[in-house]
């Protein structure tokens, strides 16, 4: 119980602290702005599924995270963002509350997957981080996941996530010149993110992994890695590298991955969240 307490009031510090940065610091948190029209040049364009084909896949947490990104999206959508006007996934979204609309979906809490309000929004902070690195952009504020509970989807490298925490564990970058603006919206069964920009992209970029490992500590294994961006020209040379996201999580197994609130029978977990039938 005195751990729980203690985290429970390290959370709470670092939210105040986060929440004065917006206050007293509008430079690096301002308000958002968005604009309807795109900008000149298009940087960079992707398609992300919203579905799961694994089989741990809970058909209540897949709900709830296809329809709090429906709701979230659009306060991305026509977002623009410059070097002295940069990105805080937070302060443009806001915090995710039931009253706001949103639902319960799946987030890791305290080694557990476990039910919460807005639980899924992951997908898109990784697809807006991932828009940022492919952009060229800065990368001011990133947080791995501590655990792997969902693989990544194929052509996606291990750690290439950003885990998002109202409102201190956030997702923060800017241009390097210029002006960027975002389109978000969900089409389908689709997430479809683009950017554009009043500057032609700086060359083309690739990710690559470096110093992976997989090692045992104690009972538990790990996995970790280094991802470093890129920088090639038109004509397909070395311009630049940059390090761009550094991993350590720890892997869930097969069984821990499908294990939840929602299936487990333990109900004097601290983490158990309990979801009223709808």
């Amino acid at each position: 119980r005195s751990e729980i307490a203690l985290r429970s009031l390290a959370i709470a510090a670092f939210r105040t602290r986060r929440l004065a940065a917006w206050a007293f610091d509008a430079a690096e948190f301002p308000q958002p702005q968005l604009t309807t029209a795109p900008l000149k040049h298009l940087v960079y364009s992707t398609r992300i599924s919203l579905k799961r084909t694994d089989p741990n896949a809970h058909p209540v947490f897949e709900a709830g995270k296809v329809h709090n990104i429906h709701l979230a999206a659009p306060a991305f959508d026509g977002l623009t963002i410059s070097h002295t006007r940069p990105f805080s996934f937070w302060r443009t979204l806001g915090r995710m509350t039931a009253a706001r609309g949103f639902k319960y979906g799946m987030e890791l809490s305290a080694g557990c997957i476990v039910p919460a309000i807005g639980g899924g929004i992951c997908l898109l902070a990784r697809a807006l981080f991932q828009a940022a690195v492919f952009s060229g952009m800065h990368i001011d504020e990133r947080h791995g996941h501590s655990l792997v509970a969902v693989e990544p989807p194929p052509g996606v490298p291990f750690g290439f996530d950003a885990s998002v925490l109202w409102p201190y564990i956030d997702v923060r970058f800017r241009p390097y010149s210029g002006t960027a603006r975002f389109s978000v919206r969900v089409q389908g069964d689709a997430l479809i993110v683009s950017v554009t920009s009043d500057v032609a992209p700086r060359g083309r970029f690739e990710i690559e992994p470096i110093n992976e490992r997989v090692f045992t500590e104690g009972t538990e294994r790990y996995r970790s890695n280094t991802l470093v961006r890129l920088q090639l020209d038109a004509r397909n040379r070395w311009i630049g590298s940059e390090v761009i996201a550094v991993n350590r999580s720890r892997l869930l197994t097969s069984q821990q991955q499908g294990r939840s609130c929602l299936t487990c029978n333990e109900s004097a977990c601290h983490s158990r969240v309990v979801v009223e039938a709808a």
